[in-house]
């Protein structure tokens, strides 16, 4: 009796059936484990954003000569020699990014003046600049050193203004910073 070995049909099916599951398994997990490589990438981005934020509103502030804000808390407003005022202000409309970020853009206005009125800009400012994107929260706090310790002041006294970002990434953790700056050059001579 001749008998040709080989798979029957009930052997093919079952055998592509499990194949098909094991291939489906291991999609979806692709597809898991790509969607949280973005949201880390998201997150990763923005606390980057933050940093670079920080050490930029830090530098300009350990140079100021004074500060002042305006009604609106996200608002600061720096004084620095040479008759150059920075403002950092949050723009209002929301932007939406990957990962379900979503936030406010800040933005640095540069602008230097004739005179210590700061009321003529030089030909060619103000110059803008857009400095971090998907914040969700921006504080500004204001102290004086009185009687050795640090008391809340306005900001036209202060000599320590405190910083602090935070980026909206979605679902989870939000990255923040903060900083607080001394304000070295409040005693600069003007000019």
């Amino acid at each position: 009796m001749n008998r040709e070995r080989g798979f029957t049909y009930l052997e093919m099916m079952i055998a592509v059936s499990i194949l098909g599951l094991v291939i489906v398994a291991v999609g979806q997990l692709l597809d898991v484990s790509l969607l949280n490589w973005n949201k880390g990438e998201t997150r990763l981005e923005a606390g980057q954003n933050l940093r670079i934020s920080i050490d930029k509103i830090s530098r300009d502030l350990r140079l100021a000569r004074g500060v002042g804000t305006s009604s609106s808390p996200a608002y600061l407003e720096i004084y620095l020699p040479g008759n150059v005022k920075i403002q950092y202000t949050l723009d209002t409309v929301l932007k939406k990014g990957p990962g379900g970020i979503s936030g406010y853009t800040l933005i640095r206005t540069y602008t230097k003046y004739t005179d210590d009125s700061y009321l003529t800009p030089e030909t060619g400012y103000p110059k803008i600049y857009d400095q971090a994107e998907y914040l969700k929260e921006v504080q500004i706090t204001y102290f004086k050193l009185t009687g050795g310790s640090w008391e809340a002041t306005a900001p036209e006294q202060s000599d320590l203004v405190k910083v602090k970002l935070s980026s909206g990434t979605g679902t989870g953790a939000f990255p923040e910073v903060s900083s607080g700056i001394a304000l070295r050059g409040k005693d600069l001579p003007r000019g």
